[in-house]
């Protein structure tokens, strides 16, 4: 069952440069469903639209973006909201509760000059008014020992902390109040290796043991590999390629996905590793029909005039991409 819901969603930046409006088609005509209990990840290049998607998903609608087309519904209990519907005060009642986010760069969000037990207070206390102060903290001091932080940590400035553990204090934040749904855009990035299989290791135990929907961001396919459940794979500001994590790694259907995951530096192979050739296009001019025609060897000449349509290749998997429906 779902618990977000995306139906041809359209996202865009808005901007004005020196008088020139220019539209930036960050998210272009997607649908996806984020189901309860898994591990959905979204991958691709820098700049294909997943942090979009992601502050979309979660209502963090701001300008130069704006929403230019679609529906994004949560299921909130037996009711579907429709996310843009919603009057400011009911967004703001679901966030953290029914959906929380980890932005990017969001170890740096920690106030520097304030201990984490005001950070967490303040934050606690909008949320959960019906308690006290001494209650709520000490409610996040269970919470943040679970997730292998010391005890005395709330007494800690966010300096006095090594970046996987302000990322862990990052994490008990979005997780506190158990939300159906957790966000989290590059999680690991910047994080030495160890570390970062301590973070994921983390956002998956904390996902099992709340069992709700958790969405990673990520460039990095060897991440994608060790947690999702399921993969989406964004080019251009599309999902172009989605399915199950085996399936997409052992049978990947669109020539970019296999560019992606041959990129994958393999233990003991000493073999020059394949990327996409090229650079991704722009999102203020997009190519005409499929985005990636003009980096894909395979190209048919209906890549360069129409935009292929999803195509189911199993009952869990699909792909955008007229090599396939050509056969």
């Amino acid at each position: 069952m779902w618990v977000i819901k995306v139906e041809g969603l359209r996202s865009s930046y808005i901007l004005d440069i020196f008088g020139v409006k220019k539209v930036v088609q960050a998210v272009n005509e997607v649908d996806l469903e984020i189901r309860e209990n898994e591990v959905y990840g979204i991958a691709g290049e820098s700049g294909c639209g997943k942090t979009t998607l992601v502050k979309t998903l979660f209502g963090d609608i701001q300008p130069p973006l704006r929403v230019l087309g679609g529906k994004v519904w949560y299921r909130v209990g037996d009711r579907e909201l429709d996310l843009f519907s919603l009057k400011p005060k009911e967004r703001a009642e679901l966030r953290w509760s029914f959906i929380s986010y980890v932005p990017q760069s969001s170890m740096s969000n920690l106030n520097p000059v304030i201990k984490l037990k005001s950070t967490f207070g303040h934050f606690l206390m909008s949320h959960i008014s019906q308690r006290s102060r001494h209650e709520v903290l000490a409610s996040a001091q269970r919470h943040l020992v679970e997730l292998g932080l010391p005890a005395n940590v709330l007494e800690m400035y966010p300096h006095q902390l090594s970046g996987g553990m302000r990322q862990r204090v990052v994490i008990a934040l979005a997780s506190f109040l158990a939300p159906r749904a957790v966000i989290t855009d590059e999680p690991v990035t910047a994080l030495d290796v160890v570390v970062q299989r301590g973070v994921l290791q983390l956002l998956k135990e904390v996902q099992e043991r709340q069992q709700n929907a958790l969405v990673i961001v990520t460039h990095d396919m060897g991440v994608m590999a060790n947690i999702a459940d399921r993969v989406g794979i964004m080019y251009a500001g599309k999902i172009i390629e989605e399915g199950p994590v085996n399936d997409i790694y052992a049978r990947p259907q669109h020539p970019y996905t296999q560019y992606l995951i041959n990129s994958l530096p393999q233990f003991g192979d000493k073999t020059l590793r394949e990327s996409a050739p090229g650079a991704p296009p722009s999102l203020v001019d997009p190519p005409r029909g499929c985005a990636f025609h003009p980096r894909c060897k395979y190209a048919l000449p209906i890549c360069r005039e129409q935009a292929p349509a999803h195509l189911w290749v199993t009952d869990q998997h699909r792909v955008a991409c007229w090599l396939v429906q050509e056969g």
